[in-house]
């Protein structure tokens, strides 16, 4: 057997490391015992690793003075174990990078439409109001030409008495109008420019007889639609718009006439 070429082998090394299998242990053990060229390299192997030994023993004990925090890791430095490996450990995957990526991402792209659907919201809350103000406007004309189109009905109505009733000293620029069936006898008023009365008071229309207290022909809402009133008969000679208390009166407050009109030349 060639002893050198078994000895350059290493394999007497992993044996005194304890790195064989009981087989190959046995196999060493016995070539060993055969050979004293390996048995005297195993006896320097021995030593070797004794003297490691007994140095490391001496060395902590001659660290055994160093502080408790230094001298931990002066042995784990100076005592070096090769059967230690150190390997680096990324903390943070590559996947848990792109996964932390696609987040930002996406966060970035939720802020930006969230902006965009906040100035949507805006816009389209701008757009009804401008056509909710649009549509009001167009109700508000549609009601005036409605208006317009029922009092040009009783100014073209031949059945029509139209008295026009102008302002008193109380208010010399108000006027409204009068239309009288003289078949009906039904009254009909447009308040057309009477002020707006004081909280607690309407307008009220009176149908004046010669020589008769005046008849209550209606209160007045203020609104300038043409408003049907009561019904009025006998010879009327004038109508009068006085301001009274809520709901009328049965006995006109003639110092507050605010327009009158007769029919005398009707």
């Amino acid at each position: 057997m060639n002893t050198q070429s078994y000895i350059a082998s290493g394999i007497l090394e992993a044996y005194a490391l304890g790195k064989l299998s009981v087989d190959e242990g046995r196999d060493v053990e016995r070539l060993v015992a055969l050979y004293p060229e390996l048995k005297a390299h195993m006896d320097q192997l021995g030593d070797q690793n004794t003297g490691k030994v007994r140095g490391n023993m001496d060395l902590k004990e001659a660290l055994s003075k160093i502080e408790a925090s230094e001298r931990e890791a002066f042995i784990r430095v100076v005592e070096g174990s090769p059967n230690i490996q150190i390997k680096k450990v990324n903390v943070v995957s590559r996947w848990s990078l792109v996964l932390i990526l696609l987040l930002l991402v996406s966060l970035i792209f939720n802020m930006f439409f969230f902006g965009q659907m906040k100035k949507s919201q805006a816009k389209i809350r701008e757009i009804a109001a401008q056509n909710s103000s649009m549509a009001y406007k167009i109700e508000s004309e549609i009601e005036k030409i409605d208006h317009l189109k029922l009092k040009m009905a009783h100014f073209l109505n031949d059945n029509n008495i139209h008295i026009r009733m102008a302002g008193s000293g109380l208010s010399p620029t108000a006027y409204a109008n009068v239309f009288w069936d003289k078949n009906t006898k039904a009254v009909f008023l447009s308040a057309d420019n009477l002020p707006e009365p004081p909280k607690g008071h309407q307008y009220q229309l009176w149908a004046i007889e010669e020589g008769k207290a005046p008849v209550d022909a209606g209160v007045i809402e203020y609104s300038p639609w043409v408003q049907q009133l009561k019904t009025i008969e006998g010879t009327v000679k004038a109508f009068a718009v006085t301001l009274e208390k809520e709901g009328g009166t049965v006995i006109p407050s003639t110092d507050r006439t605010y327009v009158i009109g007769s029919l005398e030349n009707q």
